[in-house]
Protein backbone atom coordinates (compact mmCIF):
# COMPACT_ATOMS: atom_id res chain seq x y z
CA UNK A 1 0.00 0.00 0.00
CA UNK A 2 1.25 3.27 -1.22
CA UNK A 3 0.38 5.57 2.02
CA UNK A 4 0.94 9.49 0.92
CA UNK A 5 1.99 11.91 3.37
CA UNK A 6 1.31 15.78 3.44
CA UNK A 7 4.09 17.43 2.57
CA UNK A 8 3.14 19.60 -0.58
CA UNK A 9 -0.03 20.61 1.75
CA UNK A 10 2.19 21.50 4.48
CA UNK A 11 5.06 23.56 2.27
CA UNK A 12 7.78 21.06 2.62
CA UNK A 13 7.22 20.13 -0.87
CA UNK A 14 6.08 21.54 -4.29
CA UNK A 15 3.52 20.26 -5.70
CA UNK A 16 5.50 19.06 -8.38
CA UNK A 17 7.84 17.44 -6.04
CA UNK A 18 5.25 15.49 -4.88
CA UNK A 19 3.70 14.80 -7.79
CA UNK A 20 6.70 13.62 -9.29
CA UNK A 21 7.78 11.70 -6.36
CA UNK A 22 3.88 9.68 -6.66
CA UNK A 23 4.21 8.77 -10.35
CA UNK A 24 7.79 7.78 -9.79
CA UNK A 25 6.32 5.31 -6.59
CA UNK A 26 3.35 4.11 -8.70
CA UNK A 27 5.33 3.17 -12.08
CA UNK A 28 8.35 1.83 -9.87
CA UNK A 29 5.23 -1.23 -8.70
CA UNK A 30 3.09 -1.05 -11.60
CA UNK A 31 4.74 -3.28 -13.68
CA UNK A 32 5.80 -6.06 -11.22
CA UNK A 33 4.42 -8.79 -9.16
CA UNK A 34 3.19 -6.57 -6.38
CA UNK A 35 -0.42 -5.38 -6.35
CA UNK A 36 -1.54 -1.51 -5.11
CA UNK A 37 -3.43 0.09 -3.68
CA UNK A 38 -3.30 4.22 -2.34
CA UNK A 39 -4.37 5.29 0.61
CA UNK A 40 -4.84 9.11 1.08
CA UNK A 41 -3.37 10.10 4.29
CA UNK A 42 -4.70 12.30 5.65
CA UNK A 43 -8.13 12.03 4.17
CA UNK A 44 -8.37 15.61 3.87
CA UNK A 45 -5.93 15.62 0.76
CA UNK A 46 -7.61 15.82 -1.93
CA UNK A 47 -8.25 13.05 -4.05
CA UNK A 48 -9.10 14.46 -7.71
CA UNK A 49 -5.17 15.59 -7.78
CA UNK A 50 -3.92 12.08 -7.27
CA UNK A 51 -7.21 10.99 -9.54
CA UNK A 52 -5.47 13.49 -12.43
CA UNK A 53 -2.54 11.55 -12.02
CA UNK A 54 -3.09 7.89 -12.37
CA UNK A 55 -4.70 8.97 -15.29
CA UNK A 56 -1.98 10.87 -17.11
CA UNK A 57 0.11 7.78 -16.35
CA UNK A 58 -2.44 5.47 -17.50
CA UNK A 59 -2.32 3.23 -14.77
CA UNK A 60 -5.41 1.40 -12.67
CA UNK A 61 -5.15 1.65 -9.25
CA UNK A 62 -7.66 1.40 -6.63
CA UNK A 63 -6.92 4.88 -4.20
CA UNK A 64 -9.05 5.42 -1.21
CA UNK A 65 -9.41 8.94 0.83
CA UNK A 66 -12.09 7.82 3.43
CA UNK A 67 -12.03 4.65 5.92
CA UNK A 68 -9.87 3.55 8.78
CA UNK A 69 -6.27 3.42 8.37
CA UNK A 70 -6.13 0.41 10.25
CA UNK A 71 -8.78 -1.47 8.28
CA UNK A 72 -6.62 -0.90 5.23
CA UNK A 73 -3.23 -2.10 7.25
CA UNK A 74 -4.72 -5.68 7.81
CA UNK A 75 -4.84 -6.18 4.41
CA UNK A 76 -1.27 -5.22 3.27
CA UNK A 77 1.56 -6.44 3.54
CA UNK A 78 3.78 -4.07 2.84
CA UNK A 79 3.66 0.11 3.17
CA UNK A 80 6.00 2.38 1.60
CA UNK A 81 5.61 5.98 2.46
CA UNK A 82 7.25 9.69 1.98
CA UNK A 83 8.07 10.11 5.48
CA UNK A 84 7.29 9.62 9.10
CA UNK A 85 4.48 10.81 10.68
CA UNK A 86 2.08 8.84 13.12
CA UNK A 87 0.13 7.21 10.53
CA UNK A 88 3.34 5.28 9.90
CA UNK A 89 3.47 3.82 13.76
CA UNK A 90 0.75 1.75 12.97
CA UNK A 91 1.63 -0.48 10.69
CA UNK A 92 5.14 -0.97 12.03
CA UNK A 93 2.95 -1.70 15.55
CA UNK A 94 1.30 -4.01 13.60
CA UNK A 95 4.61 -6.14 12.13
CA UNK A 96 3.65 -4.75 8.65
CA UNK A 97 7.07 -3.68 6.70
CA UNK A 98 7.42 -0.26 5.70
CA UNK A 99 9.76 1.27 2.90
CA UNK A 100 10.24 4.80 3.04
CA UNK A 101 11.13 6.54 -0.04
CA UNK A 102 11.77 10.00 -0.32
CA UNK A 103 14.83 10.98 -2.89
CA UNK A 104 13.93 15.21 -1.60
CA UNK A 105 16.70 14.58 1.49
CA UNK A 106 14.34 12.72 3.69
CA UNK A 107 16.36 13.42 6.63
CA UNK A 108 16.44 17.13 6.83
CA UNK A 109 12.77 16.70 7.62
CA UNK A 110 13.28 16.08 10.98
CA UNK A 111 15.09 14.03 13.95
CA UNK A 112 12.29 11.21 14.02
CA UNK A 113 13.13 10.12 10.32
CA UNK A 114 16.88 9.52 10.90
CA UNK A 115 16.06 7.79 13.94
CA UNK A 116 13.31 5.67 12.43
CA UNK A 117 15.92 4.94 9.62
CA UNK A 118 19.35 4.80 11.76
CA UNK A 119 17.33 2.30 14.20
CA UNK A 120 16.15 -0.06 11.07
CA UNK A 121 12.35 0.46 12.00
CA UNK A 122 11.75 1.27 8.17
CA UNK A 123 13.90 0.65 4.82
CA UNK A 124 15.22 3.65 3.10
CA UNK A 125 15.17 4.50 -0.29
CA UNK A 126 16.09 7.04 -2.14
CA UNK A 127 15.97 6.12 -5.93
CA UNK A 128 12.91 5.14 -7.56
CA UNK A 129 14.48 2.39 -9.86
CA UNK A 130 15.71 0.67 -6.42
CA UNK A 131 11.92 0.61 -4.80
CA UNK A 132 11.31 -3.04 -5.42
CA UNK A 133 14.55 -4.14 -4.21
CA UNK A 134 13.77 -2.28 -0.67
CA UNK A 135 10.87 -4.21 -0.72
CA UNK A 136 12.65 -7.33 -0.82
CA UNK A 137 15.28 -5.73 1.81
CA UNK A 138 11.83 -4.97 3.79
CA UNK A 139 10.95 -8.35 3.46
CA UNK A 140 13.74 -10.21 4.60
CA UNK A 141 14.55 -7.78 7.61
CA UNK A 142 11.46 -7.74 9.64
CA UNK A 143 11.51 -5.51 13.00
CA UNK A 144 12.71 -7.91 15.69
CA UNK A 145 10.90 -7.76 18.77
CA UNK A 146 14.17 -5.96 20.50
CA UNK A 147 13.45 -3.53 18.15
CA UNK A 148 9.88 -2.95 18.70
CA UNK A 149 10.08 -3.00 22.14
CA UNK A 150 12.55 -0.41 21.89
CA UNK A 151 10.80 1.73 19.60
CA UNK A 152 7.40 1.96 22.07
CA UNK A 153 10.09 2.65 25.24
CA UNK A 154 12.32 4.98 23.79
CA UNK A 155 10.53 7.09 21.06
CA UNK A 156 6.43 6.05 21.59
CA UNK A 157 6.16 6.31 25.29
CA UNK A 158 8.28 7.57 27.87
CA UNK A 159 6.93 8.73 31.40
CA UNK A 160 9.98 10.98 32.19
CA UNK A 161 8.15 13.90 32.55
CA UNK A 162 10.56 15.41 29.65
CA UNK A 163 7.93 14.72 26.81
CA UNK A 164 7.77 18.68 26.42
CA UNK A 165 11.64 18.49 26.19
CA UNK A 166 11.83 16.15 23.45
CA UNK A 167 8.61 17.81 21.26
CA UNK A 168 10.92 20.94 21.83
CA UNK A 169 14.19 19.60 20.19
CA UNK A 170 12.49 17.75 17.30
CA UNK A 171 10.44 21.31 16.44
CA UNK A 172 14.20 22.89 16.89
CA UNK A 173 16.26 20.02 14.73
CA UNK A 174 13.42 20.49 12.49
CA UNK A 175 13.56 24.27 11.95
CA UNK A 176 17.18 24.77 11.79
CA UNK A 177 17.70 21.65 9.24
CA UNK A 178 15.38 23.75 7.32
CA UNK A 179 16.45 27.49 7.97
CA UNK A 180 20.44 25.74 7.88
CA UNK A 181 21.10 27.67 11.19
CA UNK A 182 20.94 26.19 15.20
CA UNK A 183 18.55 27.50 16.74
CA UNK A 184 18.81 28.21 21.01
CA UNK A 185 17.30 30.03 23.59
Amino acid sequence: MLLTQSYYEHGFWTKEQRDQIFIDSVNSINNTHYSLKIKIHPSSEILSDYQKLLNNIDVDVPIFQKGDLIDFLRETDLVITWGIASSVIYPILMGIPVVLYNPLNPIALGAKDEIFVKNKFVIYCDNATEITQSFEKAFLNPLSEKNLIKLIKTYLFNSDGKSAERISDYVLDFLSKRNGERITF
